[in-house]
């Protein structure tokens, strides 16, 4: 709208121009006959002079009735009339209008130097003199503007024209006509100045049409595009030569403008913001925001209009991506909430019976029969909480991303058979004894043999064997393997039990989803298992996944990658016969333990060995013993107190490489055991641990010692 007001005041002083030009013809014309007019009238002046008429003449007393004409002639004119003396540069005579043009009182100007009416601080008097004269004597007229000055001092501009010619008296004299053209000059000075501001307003505009940070287009009344910025090509992917001339329709190609265009509709008359467009480009799409206002013209009519937008497909994205972020988070807030209280009762119950059982133990006539029972449940409790511990350390050490698998050579079928055992006797335990076990043999492969993690691979199993009892209160369950190809074995787990429904089946590998079931919190649980085994799989190379009939039951698969040994393992076995334990007579163990109980427990594990034991509880003594007593092997703990058990065994290995060293250790992590050989331990042992795995792993390095 600013630009449409310049344009039109340029029209307006351009008018003002042509006015302005045709009124000085006009006063030219007049001027030229006035001067015709005098010049012949000095003429016969001049004539009748020589003849003798008119004696001792001066020009203020001339004759009356050629004095009477020229004063009519200068005093009728609308320029100011000047009369200056060349020879002494004097003004001898000026008419009204000049007199009021300067501010100056009838004949006050007479006889006063030209010089006090130019301007100061412009062309000299002299400069001016010279340049009129030069004109003067080739031309015999002058034309031109001047800057002159009022008597009060003001300063405006004049144009002026100057003629020479003989006055009768004062010989050379200089006529002019005067005309104050200061507004004129002012106005075509302010048109000058608008149109130079109007240029640069258009350049200004073309300038932040192409570097606003939007995408920004115009288009006339047929909404033809008519300019389209370089964000817009950008964006759009298109330059303005291939848009401009054809519809925005059908550059932009969205949807819902295209049913309902608003441009020039009724909502027009106000701008329109943030409307969203889906835009195919190529083979995606974007999303911008756009605005839309109008162009008016003068009288209020819509010529065209304006649209500029943003790509706001990232914005869109990030959005989305934080809505589901949020969600997550959420879900997963609930889901570990409702994980913590079950936790709470997955360790207060088994607590409870350990607690409650060792008072009762303390009974002073308890019977041998009762005693055996609580022992028994104190331990089937205890192995619960480990179990969760156990949960508790995998899921950590998964989602922290150390979970590792220490591969070693495992039978298939013995570990299953021993799952197979293990389980008709859990099931009993779990009073689901009319359930039926089984174990689906591949004769084919009887003895295969795979390097791989036994430990993973059971715990695997445990947990999908342990689920299916959990959840299936009759028919059968059965386990099993195949191998489907060359690379691949392949193990289920089935059972008939509830099943699971279809919209679940993707969710029940998630954690802690086992908290959320309301159906079976009687079945307890940490609603880890799942979670556990599926990432246990893809760590050893394989996946996990789910069939099930709601109401029928379900089938769980995971896939392993098949490697047989190198070698065919003709190891046997280490074990350790009861009649063999006094082999140990003459071998002596020292024991690196700070903890009284665990030391305690050791103590009396090997207390019919006839082995000889040592105690130390920090490292610094345990590296002192070694050098001075004759030690056949140490059981390390590696949180010892002062140097750490991994320290201690760099050191004694530096001085007896010979000397066998078992660490043990409560951190229960696979990275510990890498660890520990590393530092120069002979072999590792987890906390807890049982009576017969001790025994084994010390028979293991002490009985050809």
């Amino acid at each position: 709208m600013e630009e449409q007001k310049t344009s039109k005041r340029l029209e307006n002083r351009a008018k003002e121009f042509e006015d302005y030009e045709l009124e000085l013809k006009k006063e030219n014309e007049n001027l030229l006959l006035c001067q015709k007019e005098l010049e012949i009238r000095v003429k016969e002046l001049e004539k009748e002079i020589k003849k003798g008429k008119y004696k001792d003449i001066s020009y203020p007393i001339m004759g009356e009735k050629a004095f009477l004409l020229q004063k009519k002639i200068a005093e009728n004119m609308t320029e100011g009339v000047c009369l200056v003396q060349i020879s002494n540069g004097k003004i001898i005579y000026t008419n009204t209008r000049f007199e009021k043009m300067f501010g100056y009182e009838a004949g006050e100007l007479t006889n006063k130097h030209v010089s006090i009416i130019n301007a100061p601080g412009e062309k000299g008097t002299d400069e001016v003199l010279n340049e009129i004269i030069s004109s003067l004597k080739v031309n015999l007229t002058w034309s031109g503007k001047v800057h002159n000055i009022k008597k009060d001092g003001t300063s405006f501009w004049c144009s002026k024209n100057i003629s020479t010619f003989n006055h009768p008296d004062c010989g050379q004299v200089w006529i002019s006509f005067s005309k104050d053209i200061t507004g004129h000059l002012f106005a075509e000075q302010t048109s000058k100045r608008d149109k130079e501001a109007l240029q640069e307003s258009e350049k200004m505009s073309r300038l932040m049409l192409q570097t606003i940070p939007s995408g920004l287009f115009t288009v006339d009344i047929k909404r033809k595009i008519t300019s389209w910025n370089k964000k817009a090509e950008k964006i759009i992917g298109l330059s303005a030569e291939k848009v401009i001339g054809k519809s925005c329709l059908e550059i932009l190609k969205c949807d819902k403008c295209m049913k309902e265009c608003m441009l020039f509709d009724d909502k027009a008359e106000k701008p329109i913001y943030e409307i969203k467009c889906a835009i195919p480009i190529d083979d995606k799409e974007i999303i911008i925001s756009k605005n839309i206002e109008v162009f008016k013209d003068l009288k209020g009519n819509i010529v065209g209009g304006l649209e500029s937008f943003i790509d706001i497909t990232d914005r869109k994205k990030a959005k989305e991506e934080l809505r589901i972020a949020k969600e997550k988070a959420e879900e997963s807030d609930r889901l570990k909430s409702a994980f913590l209280a079950n936790m709470s009762h997955e360790i207060r119950t088994p607590m409870n019976a350990i607690i409650g059982f060792t008072q009762l133990l303390k009974k002073p006539d308890l019977s041998e029969e009762k005693k055996e029972k609580y022992q028994d449940i104190i331990e089937t409790n205890g192995q619960v909480l480990l179990n969760l511990i156990d949960n508790l350390i995998d899921i950590s050490k998964i989602e922290a991303g150390q979970m590792t698998v220490d591969k070693i050579e495992c039978s298939v079928n013995k570990i299953l058979k021993d799952l197979y055992s293990t389980y008709n006797e859990y099931k009993k335990n779990e009073g689901k004894k009319d359930i039926e076990i089984r174990l689906k043999k591949n004769m084919a492969m009887k003895d295969i043999t795979i390097m791989s993690d036994e430990f993973r691979l059971r715990q695997i199993l445990e947990i999908l064997i342990g689920n299916a009892i959990k959840y299936t209160d009759s028919g059968y369950i059965e386990f099993g393997f195949t191998l489907i190809d060359s690379e691949t074995l392949q193990f289920y787990v089935q059972d008939t039990g509830e099943g699971i429904p279809e919209e679940k089946l993707e969710l029940i590998f998630g954690k802690f989803n086992q908290a959320l079931s309301t159906k079976h919190k009687t079945q307890g649980g940490t609603g880890l298992g799942l979670a556990i085994s599926k990432n246990l799989v893809k760590i050893l190379g394989g996946e996990m996944w789910a069939e099930s009939t709601f109401g029928k039951g379900s089938t769980f698969f995971f896939t392993i990658p098949y490697n047989p040994p190198e070698k065919p393992d003709d190891s046997v076995q280490p074990g350790l016969i009861k009649n063999d334990i006094e082999s140990w007579q003459g071998k002596t163990i020292l024991i690196a333990e700070d903890e009284d109980d665990n030391y305690l427990y050791i103590q009396e594990a090997l207390s019919e060995t006839k082995a000889t034991l040592l105690r130390t509880t920090n490292g610094i003594e345990t590296i002192e013993i070694c050098k001075t007593k004759n030690v056949d092997l140490v059981l390390m703990d590696i949180k010892i107190p002062g140097i750490d058990g991994y320290e201690a065994t760099r050191q004694i290995k530096q001085f007896n490489k010979d000397i066998l060293i078992i660490a043990q250790t409560a951190y229960a992590l696979s990275e510990d055991r890498k660890k520990s050989i590393d530092a120069g331990c002979d072999d590792y042992i987890s906390k807890p641990f049982d009576l017969t795995t001790l025994l084994l792993i010390l028979d293991k390095y002490l009985r050809d010692k």
